[in-house]
């Protein structure tokens, strides 16, 4: 999978076979599922969701041929997620 993907930078290539491999053999469905449920990377290397949210989101629409909205919609979900278990503060208390 890694050899077949056409990204020059290997992290994010790397990131994709894995998301790849996920759909594949692991019933990947929503980059939640994906950042959350199957690499834990929400909750210990919270950083690269960040960092990869977008071509993992790019990779997603185009393999499950999903329309800008929803692309928009996984945004707003990955985000509120970002923020939920980034945020420390007791105001939330």
């Amino acid at each position: 999978m890694y050899q077949k993907i056409k990204e020059t930078d290997n992290p994010t290539k790397l990131i994709l076979a894995e998301l790849q491999f996920g759909i594949a053999h692991e019933m990947v469905q929503d980059p939640m599922d994906f950042f959350i449920r199957r690499t834990g990377r929400l909750y210990f290397d919270i950083d690269s969701v960040r960092t990869y949210m977008q071509p993992v989101l790019q990779e997603l629409k185009t393999i499950f041929k999903m329309d800008d909205a929803k692309t928009v919609q996984w945004r707003e979900a990955l985000n509120k997620e970002l923020k939920v278990h980034s945020d420390f503060s007791m105001e939330r208390v």
